[in-house]
């Protein structure tokens, strides 16, 4: 059975990162739609990270590996490096992503996803 809540896929995800891109210091995913056509959520994926002079902390490829076998589709995905004007070395890569429901019956995921907020979203930052 495929995971769907945005909190544990989050947390798996955070897991994964920090052995592929251990710059990560936050990423935020947020539901953004619950589609019963299709039976699948999708949802808005921010990571941010930190960048050392032009190298990149953050690998697309393998992060896109990643999400895969969590069993999420990425449908875009934007990078915008030094995407806050306060911290020049972090930068930002936002995900358009989707989630198949098919294994659970829509009635009652549609019940739980109004009631459960960590179905609806994700975050985590890191402390210092």
């Amino acid at each position: 059975m495929s995971i769907f809540k945005l909190s544990d896929l989050g947390e798996k995800l955070r897991v994964g990162l920090d052995k592929i891109s251990p710059g990560t210091v936050g990423i935020s995913w947020s539901l953004e739609d619950y589609n019963l056509k299709t039976n699948c959520i999708t949802g808005i994926l921010d990571i941010w990270m930190l960048e050392a002079g032009l190298t990149q902390s953050f690998s697309r490829m393998k992060t896109v590996l990643l999400l895969s076998d969590l069993d999420v589709h990425m449908r875009s995905m934007n990078y915008l490096p030094h995407a806050r004007e306060e911290t020049p070395f972090v930068a930002h890569v936002s995900m358009s992503t989707s989630v198949s429901l098919d294994d659970f019956p829509e009635i009652a995921l549609s019940n739980y996803i109004k009631d459960a907020q960590e179905t609806l979203n994700y975050e985590w930052n890191k402390q210092d």
